[in-house]
C-alpha cells in the first residue's frame, strides 16, 4: 500500500495548481482470494444445511454408496473365472486373444480357450469356481474347453490335455447335474461329484489313459 503525504489545498491555491485527487489502493494476493471465496462456500453450505438436512444426509449416502459398492459386474465375472492356486517353476499361459506366451501368476484368471503350458520340473493347480480342480503336471499343455457358471444351476468346467498329464478332483457340488471333464484325443473322462482320476496324453508314443481312483466317471 502505497501512502503520499496530504496535499494541503490552500498550499494549491496560493500556488495557482489545481488540487490532485489522491487515490489509495491496496494489494490483494490470490491466496486472500481463495480464502474469501472458501469462507462464502461454507457460509451458504451452513445455510443450506440449516434450511434442508436432509439433503445433506441423501448426498451423503449416494457419495458413500459409489465409493464402497463394489461393481456387480467385475464381481460376477471373477466369480467365474479359474484361478491358480499353485504354481511350482516354470508356468505360462496364453489367452484366447493372444498371441503371446507370458509368465503366469496367483493374480492370473482363465477362460475358456486359454492356454496353460507346464515346463520341466513344473506344475500347476487350478481351481474353478465350483470347487473342480486340476493339477497340471510338468511338460504338460492344457486348454480350458468349457468353464459354464451359473448360481444355484448346473455347472460344467473342461480342460483338454494336447500332451501331458492331469489330475482332476470334483467337490460336494451344489448342483447333482454338475459336470467336470478332461480330454485326450477321441476320448473325454466326465466325473461326478467327489471323484478322483488322473489322465495322461503321449502323442508320440499314442498312450492315452484314464484313471478314475475315487467316485465315478
Amino acid at each position: 500500500m502505497s501512502v503520499q503525504a496530504p496535499i494541503d489545498p490552500k498550499h494549491d491555491l496560493v500556488s495557482g495548481k489545481e488540487p490532485r485527487v489522491q487515490v489509495y489502493w491496496t494489494a490483494v494476493t490470490y491466496k486472500t482470494v481463495i480464502l474469501y471465496v472458501l469462507l462464502a462456500i461454507v457460509v451458504i453450505l451452513g445455510v443450506v444445511y440449516l434450511i434442508s438436512p436432509d439433503l445433506y444426509a441423501s448426498l451423503y449416502h449416494k457419495a458413500a454408496n459409489a465409493i464402497s459398492a463394489p461393481d456387480t459386474e467385475s464381481v460376477a465375472i471373477s466369480q467365474t473365472q479359474a484361478k491358480f492356486v499353485n504354481l511350482d517353476g516354470k508356468v505360462q499361459i496364453k489367452k484366447v486373444n493372444s498371441v503371446q506366451w507370458v509368465t503366469a501368476d496367483y493374480k492370473t484368471s482363465l477362460d475358456k480357450g486359454d492356454f496353460v503350458q507346464t515346463g520341466a520340473d513344473s506344475a500347476a493347480r487350478i481351481t474353478f469356481a465350483d470347487g473342480t480342480t486340476y493339477t497340471v503336471k510338468s511338460d504338460t499343455l492344457v486348454t480350458v474347453e468349457e468353464n459354464s457358471m451359473a448360481n444355484n444351476r448346473a455347472t460344467s468346467v473342461a480342460v483338454r490335455i494336447s500332451t501331458g498329464s492331469v489330475d482332476l478332483a470334483t467337490p460336494n457340488w451344489s448342483s447333482p447335474d454338475s459336470k467336470a471333464a478332461v480330454s485326450v484325443q477321441d476320448a473325454t473322462a466326465q466325473l461326478h461329484q467327489n471323484s478322483r482320476a488322473s489322465v495322461k496324453n503321449d502323442p508320440e508314443g499314442n498312450n492315452h489313459e484314464i484313471l478314475v481312483s475315487n467316485g465315478e466317471g
